[in-house]
């Protein structure tokens, strides 16, 4: 569901990042745009947890040295998940 979600998007996380550097946007440009590059970045979060997740389940990987990180990470977008 993540990876089909982010390839509907056109662009990359990163381009979205070079946009906002951009000085020239409205407020309302400047918005979007970081949501949509939030929405990118959650996807690509969960990608990338999954795909490892599978990895260390079927004990061809270890789990990554940042697990806390992606813990706090997760906690700190649940409620997003779940409304």
């Amino acid at each position: 569901m993540c990876k089909e979600n982010l390839e509907k998007f056109p662009d990359s996380w990163e381009s979205d990042i070079q946009l906002l550097k951009k000085d020239n946007l409205t407020y309302n440009e400047r918005n979007c745009i970081m949501f949509r590059a939030g929405e990118k970045r959650i996807y690509n979060f969960f990608i990338k947890f999954a795909t490892h997740a599978i990895e260390v389940l079927k004990g061809k990987a270890k789990p990554p040295e940042d697990m806390p990180k992606m813990k706090a990470y997760y906690a700190s977008i649940q409620h997003l998940l779940t409304n």
